[in-house]
């Protein structure tokens, strides 16, 4: 099935970003399999998904019940091969999931907490829990020397007040030509959480798979068995 919203025309930069990042997002494709074997066959939920990281994955690591989930359907979510219109994106508040409690066998989450308002982020995790009986949610890693978004040498590492002057003079902004007030946005979206942040939106008990580029972790997956309905509203409360 062709997805109507493939874009007659991909930029450069999406060239550069989705050709560089599709090896590491089949690694995680295969850790799904690796920690559950029968992924493929259960009901699972990407929240913030998008078309083009399924696309990615080699087929034997594709759910056959996938519900994508965000806040828009625009070109954050689309398909850059037309191959992924079978799965439509449901779009929601980006509080409340508009799913019953526990709907899920799976909730995954790929580059999307570090998008996420500060405050919003461990709602983001609980909700995660709350309609899945597992969860796996992966982020970039701070320590790693690169920006991800931007392409950009330690630019998540300067104080905001001067990377938001330092961002314009990034591989994204000249391979992209963002309008200014793009610029602005996207860089006041972003925050890349440390280690001890992230685990501290999730479950003590959490498992840890690092993604290893050079020798450093390039990104963190959290991943588990989600907690109760119970255990959840205490953790809010």
């Amino acid at each position: 099935m062709q997805d109507t919203q493939v874009p007659h025309s991909v930029d450069i930069w999406d060239k550069l970003v989705h050709a560089s990042s599709e090896y590491f997002r089949r690694k995680r494709g295969s850790l799904f399999r690796e920690v559950l074997p029968n992924f493929t066959s259960l009901k699972i939920c990407d929240v913030g998904g998008s078309r083009h990281f399924w696309e990615k994955q080699d087929a034997v690591n594709i759910p056959k019940d996938l519900t994508l989930v965000n806040i828009r359907d625009d070109g954050q979510a689309r398909s850059f091969t037309g191959e992924m219109g079978q799965f439509k994106v449901v779009l929601y508040d980006g509080e409340r999931l508009p799913f019953e409690d526990k709907s899920f066998d799976v909730a995954t989450c790929n580059s999307v907490i570090e998008h996420v308002p500060l405050h919003l982020r461990a709602n983001l995790v609980r909700e995660m829990e709350r309609i899945s009986n597992y969860y796996f949610i992966q982020t970039p890693a701070f320590i790693f020397p690169i920006e991800p978004h931007f392409f950009c040498p330690a630019l998540h590492w300067l104080p905001r007040s001067v990377g938001k002057h330092a961002v314009r003079y990034s591989p994204w902004r000249y391979l992209s030509k963002p309008t200014e007030e793009h610029i602005k946005d996207y860089f006041n979206e972003i925050q890349i959480l440390t280690l001890k942040e992230f685990r501290g939106y999730s479950p003590a008990n959490a498992n840890l798979f690092k993604e290893m580029f050079l020798g450093l972790p390039k990104s963190y997956t959290l991943y588990g068995p989600s907690r109760s309905v119970g255990e959840l509203a205490k953790a809010a409360a």
